[in-house]
């Protein structure tokens, strides 16, 4: 069973247990960990049961895919992954944008998503970011189309939603095992955007 491919700075890539980047705190733990990563994925942390679309769905309210990343449900299963536990604080929703803020003990996560009104805005708007966050790498497996700033942060488009996890917040090395924080904010947009059907 393969790990999804994460291309990195320099060119390496992990696409299995002995890959160094991507989900790495899994391929330390071996098997039993990707089993972990795949029933989080799989569990889905929305209101109700069962993956959340992401089709064009800008408007007065988020979409139960945007509102999602921040549920209580969600956060325990950032937390299981990461081996941390956090709080869930500033859930936001503004020119089309839903966002908010993780807190650790050791520091923040920020994650958003934009949703757009069509696949060609959010093309634009993931454009927009990569721009912003020069220079940035491409981060294969994740959505429609994914970057990775060299800050750690990542950006992942699917449909019309652009989903962003910033990283800046916390130590280079974070969660238990330590891992180090682009790996992290991998792990969190793995988890995400597995649960978004794109219907």
């Amino acid at each position: 069973m393969e790990f999804p491919s994460v291309e990195v700075p320099g060119g390496e890539s992990n696409r299995n247990a002995s890959g160094r980047s991507g989900i790495q705190r899994f391929a330390r733990r071996g098997g039993a960990g990707l089993l972990v990563l795949a029933f989080l994925a799989a569990s889905c942390g929305t209101e109700a049961s069962g993956p959340t679309s992401t089709g064009d769905s800008a408007g007065k309210k988020p979409s139960k895919s945007a509102k999602m990343i921040c549920t209580d449900k969600e956060l325990n299963e950032y937390s299981e992954a990461l081996g941390v536990k956090g709080s869930v604080s500033r859930r936001t929703w503004s020119n089309d944008r839903y966002s908010c803020t993780l807190s650790y003990p050791t520091g923040t996560v920020g994650l958003a998503v934009k949703e757009l009104a069509s696949r060609t805005e959010a093309i634009a708007y993931a454009k927009g970011l990569q721009r912003t966050l020069a220079p940035t790498f491409p981060v294969s497996s994740l959505g429609d189309a994914s970057f990775q700033s060299a800050s750690g942060t990542m950006v992942v488009r699917k449909r019309s939603a652009v989903l962003t996890v910033d990283v800046s917040g916390i130590p280079p090395t974070f969660g238990v095992p330590p891992t180090k924080s682009a790996d992290v904010a991998y792990t969190y947009a793995y988890i995400i955007v597995s649960c978004w059907t794109g219907e």
